[in-house]
């Protein structure tokens, strides 16, 4: 099996803008294989043809044509809608792991060491056997067949919308979505599964893409994958360098607070150094007006007392006199009385 090229075929289905993309969509592969299919003689070889049903799930994506085309696409057909199904990157029976997306990535972009170029090689060795793709194309010229074959009421604009809903609704128990498979070719039915029956609501006659038309798909996937890769690379770089510098600020704030800690540090040493000294000042200042206070009071006092003992010797001074006039007062009365009325007493 050859390699994969990584030049995608021209196409005017453009993948940047999908109209849909629906990962791990549960489809219902059903296989028609013939009674002999299963060999070993007797009856059970003879059998007719018998339907096997396994549960897969598959990428679902719907594009829109570009109106126009430049040189090296090919010549559009008019408005058109490219539907694509594919088990690459999801496929495979419900619980089994798939690798095919994992190895689509390691062989998109390699990085060596010292070196920051993004390296495409020249092919891949992924397999187109190993990827299953089904597509189907409507153009608006041919949408007239499709809506009286299929009873729809929705025009070409709106189909896109309808055929959306009902794709989204097979992920959920709403709808079903079954791909039959025979030797006459691929139908893909969405049902509404009830109590009652199972209303068909869409039929579309899906063709399963060989190698030779998987290898452009796996193409634009590289191409794809390789430019989101690119894409994630510069996010990423981008991230990294935020974070860079969202841990040289936090470092550079780190700086700024302890610079500021140490600051307020020193700030509350000199403010309790020049409380202390005030309080020191203050207490000199007040024991200084309580010193003046008492001398004040002192002085007050001694004045006081001084006034007071002078007032004393004054009264002192006036019992004195008092004393004196009270005895030259007695002294005269004894001599009147001596002098008329005679007593032996008062003459002694």
């Amino acid at each position: 099996m050859s390699n994969l090229p990584t030049e995608a075929a021209p196409s005017f289905f453009p993948r940047t803008n999908p109209l849909m993309i629906l990962p791990c969509t549960p489809v219902d592969i059903i296989t028609t294989i013939s009674g002999q299919a299963f060999g070993g003689g007797g009856d059970r070889g003879s059998q007719g043809p018998v339907q096997k049903s396994v549960r897969r799930r598959y990428t679902l994506r719907l594009l829109s044509s570009s109106e126009t085309s430049d040189d090296s696409a090919p010549a559009p057909k008019g408005r058109g809608l490219r539907f694509e199904m594919t088990d690459e990157g999801d496929g495979g029976k419900e619980g089994d792991e798939d690798e095919v997306e994992e190895e689509l990535e390691e062989v998109v972009v390699e990085e060596n060491e010292g070196e920051e170029e993004e390296k495409v090689p020249e092919s891949t060795a992924v397999p187109a056997s190993d990827v299953t793709l089904y597509s189907l194309e409507v153009y608006e010229d041919d949408f007239h067949l499709l809506k009286a074959s299929q009873s729809l009421l929705v025009d070409f604009d709106q189909f896109p919308k309808m055929l959306e809903s009902l794709l989204r609704g097979c992920g959920t128990a709403q709808y079903q979505c079954r791909l039959t498979e025979s030797p006459t070719g691929c139908n893909l039915q969405i049902v509404e599964p009830s109590t009652f029956k199972e209303l068909t609501h869409l039929s579309l006659k899906i063709v399963k893409c060989n190698d030779r038309e998987i290898r452009p798909y796996l193409a634009n996937r590289v191409n794809e994958l390789t430019d989101k890769l690119r894409k994630t690379k510069t996010v990423v770089e981008k991230m990294a360098k935020i974070n860079q510098d969202a841990k040289t600020n936090s470092q550079e704030l780190g700086n700024d607070v302890s610079r500021l800690q140490l600051e307020k540090e020193a700030l509350a040493r000199t403010v309790r150094l020049e409380m202390s000294e005030k309080n020191r000042e203050s207490e000199i200042e007040m024991q200084r007006k309580m010193r003046d206070a008492v001398d004040q009071a002192k002085r007050e006092f001694e004045a006081k007392a001084k006034e007071a003992k002078l007032e004393v010797d004054k009264m002192q001074e006036k019992v004195r006199n008092c004393e004196e006039r009270s005895d030259d007062l007695i002294v005269l009365v004894v001599a009147r009385l001596r002098r008329f009325h005679p007593h032996p007493i008062l003459t002694r």
